[in-house]
């Protein structure tokens, strides 16, 4: 009976034992190890390693970043899904029945998608848009006229009497401000088309922008400056440096950033004052924009192209086959609007 009892016990330990090892099998373990490539762009195949993922692709459902990615193939090892469209950067997720599976971070590097937005438009050395409605404007440099385009692209006179309109910005109200490159001003044209003169002797005025303020601020083409002009009228000027530039931005904490077409390069003004060369190896910039995360735009009419900068410096072209690509704005939702100059057209690029 001892002998009997003993054998049952070591039976029993060895079910024990082997079952213990089944759980511990990585067959039956559910998880996300690896994924493949680890950024990419819009309709990338991106491939998920692991295990218990099953082999139909019905009971499963994949997330990047929070987006529903679609599924190409799948077996219990292995998922190959479709990255989706404006994922952004995020963790990649696995469901599989009720179990969620948590995976590490794709990165999702952003493309634009170029159509025409508006033609007609003579020379449209300045573009920036309406907030509010959508609405885009554009300084028409030779016939001395300002247009509106609305969402849908149609064109518009909306101002004349300008002198060699240049750059354009809006405030928050808006009312447009234009530099006339012609003699020295400064033009305000309010929502109902009413020009006058905002300031007078500012020396070759190109570019400019505005803060949240309403201050004004203006490179001053060929003169190594740039004018700072605030609410009460009364204008500093401020050496930058830089002999020829047209573009100036300026970012949520009063950093100014302006086009170095000589050096090939982005300089950048803090907010006390200090000039530094942000970026270099950007090909010659002519204007520039920002978007709501920090990152710089700037258009090269010699090679046709857009380049972005981010906020930690890193340079890339994110459109090619532009025609002399000029005044650059973006909207709140990322879209980038183009003036090709050698046209007269507005192009659009779309986020994908």
């Amino acid at each position: 009976m001892v002998r009997f009892t003993r054998l049952l016990i070591i039976l029993l330990l060895g079910i024990l034992y082997t079952s213990c090892n089944k759980e511990r099998s990585p067959d039956l373990i559910k998880q996300i190890t690896t994924i493949s490539p680890t950024h990419g762009a819009f309709a990338t195949l991106d491939t998920i390693f692991g295990n218990g993922f099953g082999t139909t692709a019905a009971n499963d459902s994949v997330f990047i970043n929070g987006h529903k990615a679609g599924i190409v193939s799948i077996s219990n090892t292995q998922l190959v899904v479709t990255v989706p469209k404006l994922a952004g950067t995020g963790i990649v997720t696995v469901w599989v029945g009720g179990n969620q599976l948590t995976g590490p971070v794709f990165t999702y590097d952003t493309t634009y998608a170029a159509v025409t937005y508006a033609g007609g438009i003579v020379s449209p050395y300045g573009i920036c848009i309406d907030a509010t409605s959508g609405n885009l404007f554009a300084a028409n440099y030779a016939d001395n006229t300002v247009v509106k385009v609305t969402t849908d692209g149609t064109v518009s006179h909306f101002a004349d009497g300008i002198n060699l309109p240049g750059g354009i910005t809006i405030d928050d109200n808006g009312n447009l401000f234009v530099t006339n490159f012609g003699n020295n001003t400064i033009s305000k044209i309010t929502p109902s088309a009413v020009v006058t003169t905002y300031i007078n002797n500012i020396p070759n005025p190109a570019g400019i922008t505005i803060d949240a303020l309403g201050n004004l601020y203006v490179t001053n083409f060929g003169n190594s400056t740039i004018s700072t002009i605030p609410l009460n009228g009364s204008v500093t000027t401020t050496p930058t440096g830089i002999t020829y530039t047209t573009g100036i931005v300026r970012d949520h904490s009063g950093n100014l950033y302006l086009t170095n077409t000589a050096n090939n390069s982005i300089s950048k003004i803090t907010a006390s004052g200090t000039i530094s060369e942000f970026a270099t190896n950007v090909h010659q910039p002519s204007n520039i924009a920002i978007d709501n995360s920090g990152n710089l735009f700037t258009t090269d009419p010699v090679d046709n192209t857009v380049t972005k900068i981010t906020p930690t410096r890193n340079v890339s072209i994110v459109a090619t086959g532009l025609n002399e690509p000029g005044p650059i704005t973006i909207d709140t939702n990322g879209n980038i609007f183009v003036g090709c100059l050698s046209t007269g057209t507005i192009v659009k690029l779309s986020q994908q």
